[in-house]
């Protein structure tokens, strides 16, 4: 899950924050949450006699490249660890164990989701600043949908033995 930066072919519009002081520099568009790296025509110089040189700049672009790629990864471990903490408690809420959790959310539609979401977050808000009930649902259906599909890729050739001896066995 890795965001790509872009270069843009045009000026930033308004709505864009950034840092021109510097010769490399991320933009950021605060409606789209896009991220755009971009090059200032202005190189800063410390001594105006000197330029800096080529090498110079790869390397201080590569830095800051490090340094936003980081800053990135960060931000994606903080939010898994989030949805993580936020699956658990609804676990608790429910008085579910984690696969007891999720196998009643698969069973579940959309309408008894959003019920179960909003009386879970009416209690949880008593002890956290909660979240809207929409946006705790998405959420936890992502933190599911996750689990499942590295829970099926890791377990293809289990599934696969399973499939076969119900097959011999006649249970399937």
């Amino acid at each position: 899950m890795s965001q790509t930066l872009i270069s843009p072919l045009f000026q930033p519009p308004q709505i864009f924050h950034h840092h021109t002081s510097n010769p490399i520099y991320l933009t950021s568009n605060s409606k789209t949450h896009q991220k755009f790296l971009c090059f200032s025509s202005k190189i800063p110089r410390k001594n105006t006699k000197k330029s800096i040189s080529d090498s110079q700049l790869t390397s201080e672009f590569a830095a800051q490249v490090q340094k936003i790629n980081t800053q990135i990864e960060e931000k994606q471990n903080a939010l898994i660890k989030s949805k993580q903490m936020l699956f658990n408690d609804f676990c608790k809420f429910l008085n579910l164990n984690s696969d007891e959790t999720k196998i009643k959310w698969m069973k579940m539609n959309p309408d008894e989701k959003l019920d179960l979401i909003q009386g879970f977050v009416c209690n949880w808000g008593l002890n956290f600043h909660p979240l809207s009930p929409k946006s705790v649902r998405d959420l936890i259906e992502e933190f599911v949908m996750n689990d499942l599909v590295e829970n099926k890729e890791n377990s293809d050739t289990v599934l696969g033995f399973s499939r076969l001896k119900k097959l011999f066995m006649g249970d399937y």
